[in-house]
């Protein structure tokens, strides 16, 4: 399942040296700082690393997935299919046994699309770990953003990345279905993927981008296309505010490790890449 699970995962540990990915990336006079982002997270998380604040301050802007503060629930379309639809027998138990662990309320979730009920699961258990969306690497740099008055640019839109949920087939039935089935093997995978991330361990993060696929249209889907469309975006003068300026980039952490990343598609275009953390090995297997 757990390309989409890792997509929101939230990833800590108490490592001391050790420090996020992020790489430098330049193109004529054009400089990046290009930044992994965990979606959601805990105080220990912070400070980000100071070579990263610094050049934000600095920057022309800070270029996200998308800019979160543009987005109201009201957009969302409302659902065609229910999670009460598409669910077996064995597979609506386990669900209110999730549920009830969780503390939330089945009968609603019933009534949810499965997408979205797959998504609430995933919260709810990031919440037994202690972790915050508003704590999420997202929403801490785009408020220092706007403390330094900073332009924040999205790559698109909330709308887009909520439409690749609501047009998954049967409203994400196979999506739910393996959030419920792999549900207790995810604390597992959250406490290697916490140390991975945290060392800025490339290697463990490569070898789970490889490892961990939900299927090939979806990871095309929610991975490979939208690394192609931001790598033409980023190489576009069209779509930088300044010319040759210099830009903070922060974007989920596995598209930039695996096959096709973001990073490798920027060298395609005559991008200079170099990586400026400092990395350890997590010492956890995927």
């Amino acid at each position: 399942m757990v390309r989409f699970f890792a997509l929101l995962l939230v990833f800590f540990s108490t490592l001391s040296f050790a420090e996020p990915l992020y790489w430098g990336a330049q193109k004529g006079k054009t400089q990046f700082m290009i930044v992994g982002s965990i979606h959601v997270g805990e105080q220990n998380m912070y400070p980000l690393p100071k070579a990263v604040t610094q050049f934000l301050k600095s920057s022309d802007g800070l270029i996200v997935e998308a800019d979160i503060r543009k987005f109201s629930p009201s957009d969302l379309p409302a659902p065609t299919v229910k999670t009460e639809q598409v669910l077996d027998a064995k597979s609506n138990k386990e669900l209110k046994s999730i549920s009830q662990k969780l503390g939330l309320d089945v009968s609603i979730l019933q009534k949810s699309p499965p997408w979205a009920t797959a998504l609430t699961l995933q919260i709810g258990q990031f919440k037994e770990l202690g972790l915050s969306p508003a704590l999420g690497v997202d929403h801490r740099v785009m408020a220092l953003a706007e403390m330094n008055s900073v332009p924040i640019i999205g790559l698109e839109t909330v709308g887009f990345q909520f439409s690749l949920l609501t047009d998954l087939p049967d409203g994400g039935k196979s999506l739910l279905k393996n959030t419920l089935d792999e549900f207790d093997k995810s604390f597992g995978y959250s406490k290697c993927l916490v140390k991975a991330w945290k060392a800025g361990d490339k290697t463990t993060l490569d070898r789970f981008a490889e490892q961990t696929s939900f299927s090939r249209d979806f990871d095309n889907k929610f991975i490979f296309s939208r690394n192609r469309d931001w790598a033409k975006k980023l190489s576009s003068k069209n779509f930088l505010p300044v010319n040759d300026g210099k830009y903070l980039i922060v974007v989920g952490a596995l598209h930039l490790v695996g096959k096709d990343n973001l990073l490798t598609l920027l060298k395609r275009r005559g991008f200079t890449v170099k990586q400026l953390s400092s990395s350890e090995q997590a010492h956890c297997k995927i």
